[in-house]
C-alpha cells in the first residue's frame, strides 16, 4: 500500500509491502488402547492430543472413535483445534492435512483428507473431517496393530509480513526482529532481496550470516542459487564448504533438493 503527499518541489512518495508468508508443521498422534477407547467413549465424545505449536499458535487434534454425531457413527472423525484463541477478534489463517501412516510410519495411499483454507478464531476454533475412515476399514485393516494405530497432522500456518516495518527495525537496531511463528529463515531470505534491491550492504551481511545457519542438505541447492544471484559471497562459500564434509554431498542427493 502506498502514499503520497504533494510538496512545493514535486510530489513525495513512502511505500511498504504487506506479503504473506506460510510456516508448516506437523504432528503424530498414535492411537494406543484403541478398542478400550472405543468401548468407553460414545457417538460425539473424543479424547484429546498433546497440544503442538505450529506457526506461533498451539494446536491439539481430537479424536472420535465413534463419529463427531450420530450422522458419521460409522466413522472415525478427527478435529483440529486452535488452542485458546485469544478473543472472537484473533483469527488465524491456516490448511491442514489429515494422514494415515502404516506401521512403518508413511502414509497410506488413500486414507488422506485435504481441507483448505480455514479461519481459526475464538467464535469457530476447530475444522475436521468427520468421516475420516470408515470403522469396520480401519480394524479390518493392517495398519491397526497391536491395537494402536497413528495418524499425522501436517498443518500450514498463513501470516502476514509487512517488509517495510521489519526494513525499519533492521536499520535501526542492525539485528533481524522477531516475528509471530518464528520463521527467521523465510524473513531473512525476503530482506536480503530488499537489502541488495536499496543496496543496504550491511542488513545484506545480517541475512547472509543468518542462512549460514540454515544451510543443510534440503537448502544448498536454493541458497546457492540465492547466493550467486545476489552476489552473497559469504553464503556461496558457507555452501561449498558444507558440500566437502564427508557424507553431506550424500545427503544432498538423496534429498529432494537434489533431481
Amino acid at each position: 500500500m502506498a502514499s503520497y503527499s504533494n510538496a512545493a518541489a514535486g510530489v513525495n512518495c513512502s511505500e511498504s509491502t504487506i506479503s504473506t508468508e506460510t510456516v508448516t508443521g506437523s504432528h503424530v498422534l498414535k492411537i494406543k488402547r484403541y478398542s478400550k477407547t472405543k468401548e468407553v467413549l460414545g457417538v460425539g465424545e473424543s479424547i484429546k492430543s498433546s497440544v503442538f505449536t505450529v506457526g506461533g499458535h498451539r494446536w491439539y487434534i481430537e479424536f472420535y472413535p465413534h463419529g463427531y454425531n450420530e450422522e458419521e457413527d460409522d466413522c472415525i472423525s478427527f478435529v483440529l483445534f486452535l488452542d485458546h484463541p485469544d478473543d472472537d477478534e484473533t483469527s488465524v489463517k491456516a490448511k491442514f492435512w489429515l494422514i494415515l501412516l502404516d506401521q512403518a510410519g508413511e502414509p497410506v495411499p488413500g486414507y488422506s483428507a485435504a481441507m483448505g483454507l480455514c479461519t481459526f478464531s475464538g467464535a469457530v476454533p476447530s475444522y475436521g473431517c468427520e468421516r475420516f475412515i470408515v470403522r469396520e476399514e480401519l480394524e479390518a485393516a493392517p495398519y491397526l496393530k497391536d491395537d494402536s494405530f497413528s495418524l499425522r497432522c501436517d498443518v500450514t500456518v498463513f501470516k502476514e509480513i509487512r517488509h517495510g516495518e521489519l526494513l525499519l527495525h533492521s536499520i535501526y537496531t542492525d539485528t533481524l526482529p522477531e516475528i509471530a511463528g518464528g520463521d527467521k529463515l523465510g524473513m531473512a531470505k525476503d530482506l536480503l532481496v530488499a537489502a541488495d534491491r536499496y543496496r543496504m550492504q550491511k542488513l545484506k551481511l545480517i541475512c547472509e550470516n543468518t542462512l549460514h545457519g540454515y544451510v543443510h542438505a534440503s537448502t544448498v541447492l536454493a541458497f546457492s542459487g540465492l547466493a550467486e544471484k545476489y552476489g552473497c559471497k559469504g553464503l556461496r562459500e558457507a555452501c561449498f564448504k558444507f558440500l566437502k564434509v564427508p557424507g553431506n554431498l550424500r545427503k544432498f542427493i538423496e534429498s529432494d533438493g537434489f533431481e
